[in-house]
């Protein structure tokens, strides 16, 4: 069923009575359709479709292979259920477009293939663009472990991505404190995981080398101080400091993981009592040595930076080169590959991400910032950048 002499034209699928393709038989057709109430039991090992694919039955995709290889091709119906989903497909030709939200194993885009997205794909295995990607403002959900490659900037760039696809199920639950995790950091000298917890103040410590996946790996707490939440941290690996930031207050607390274990109270001080409700994020400019801070509150925030040369110990070693008129700063990240300050910011019904050029200002002056995007979302959560392949995520609410 897969010569020109064997091939299918148009097929369509129903009644309830069982539709199965032998193990050993691939198949090629133009249209496939299955309707309300049918059902392939069993999918060829690889199928081919040129022309519109349409699901409105059950599909058993048997972990096969689709290949879109037709100009211009609809794929519509329920794509994205256990009984509906697909196997790994590829696509080849013109432009493919899905009118309904869809999961698949493997997803590649061939040379000359356009790929319009839906809403929502789920992708549990790797993806690879060698055509062209329309995100159409949609999510994508990346399963643990899969791999992306290919063009995936430009006209060809990802909206949303969650990477945390199909990862609770691989997860157990290790530790559960009352109040909850606000921040995470590991110090990769000294192989140690640190969290941050909520609404009061505490500190909790675990020794990689346990392997942190039990209760008890995880010792007691350390009271920073009398705060509320621990919202943020970073280690400065180069100069061998913790900075923990609070939800209360606007604390950021310093301690030398050098010459402590910073498992005691006693081994933090207070660096800097900021002004604003509290302290949201920290980044690192590791080619200019520089520490930068971010604040959220409901007045206007600010964002501090300090020369990690100065030990930022103490008040005066911050400054505070630029406000808005925003509720917080969520998020940072730094672009040591291209030079480039990020900060995600976010107040009703208006998230901006703010950007500056570290290679060519200190990022000291506001004049240093511009306005990168003006998003439609209300807060920038997250930004990430991808170094290797070049590539920045942003994760709105």
């Amino acid at each position: 069923m897969t010569t020109p002499s064997t091939d299918f034209a148009a097929v369509e699928f129903s009644g309830s009575g069982s539709k199965i393709f032998p193990d050993n038989v691939n198949a090629s057709t133009t249209d496939f359709t299955i309707n309300s109430g049918a059902r392939i039991y069993t999918a060829p090992a690889s199928l081919t479709i040129s022309g519109d694919y349409t699901q409105n039955g059950l599909f058993d995709n048997s972990r096969g292979t689709i290949h879109f290889n037709g100009s211009v091709q609809t794929l519509a119906g329920t794509m994205n259920t256990a009984s509906t989903d697909f196997g790994n497909v590829i696509f080849s030709g013109a432009t493919k477009t899905f009118s309904n939200n869809a999961s698949t194993s493997d997803f590649t885009i061939n040379s000359g293939s356009t790929v319009s997205a839906p809403a929502s794909l789920s992708i549990s295995g790797d993806y690879s663009n060698s055509g062209l990607f329309t995100n159409n403002s949609g999510i994508i959900y990346l399963g643990n472990g899969a791999s992306v490659s290919g063009t995936l900037t430009g006209t060809s760039a990802f909206n949303d991505v969650n990477t945390d696809s199909g990862l609770a199920a691989d997860m157990s639950n290790v530790y559960s404190p009352i109040n909850g995790i606000e921040s995470f950091a590991i110090d990769e000298t000294n192989n140690i995981l640190y969290i941050g917890q909520g609404g009061n103040g505490r500190l909790t410590r675990c020794d990689l080398s346990t392997g942190c996946d039990e209760s008890s790996d995880f010792p007691t707490y350390i009271d920073i101080g009398p705060v509320s939440g621990l919202d943020s941290m970073i280690i400065d690996q180069t100069n061998g400091v913790l900075y923990i930031g609070t939800s209360s207050g606007a604390i950021i607390y310093r301690c030398d993981i050098t010459s402590t274990s910073c498992d005691a109270s006693g081994d933090f001080t207070v660096a800097y009592d900021a002004v604003g409700t509290g302290i949201r994020s920290f980044a690192i400019d590791e080619t200019n040595n520089v520490l930068y801070v971010s604040n959220y509150d409901s007045s206007g925030v600010s964002l501090f930076r300090c020369l990690l040369s100065t030990d930022c110990d103490v008040s005066g070693d911050f400054t505070t080169p630029y406000t808005a008129s925003t509720w917080s700063f969520d998020s940072m990240a730094i672009d040591q590959t291209n030079g480039v300050l990020y900060l995600g910011s976010g107040i009703s019904g208006s998230g901006f991400i703010y950007r500056c050029d570290i290679s060519t200002t200190d990022c000291d002056a506001s004049g240093d910032f511009t306005t990168a995007y003006d998003t439609p979302e209300s807060y920038i959560q997250s930004i990430v950048i991808d170094e290797t392949n070049d590539v920045l995520y942003r994760n709105r609410y």
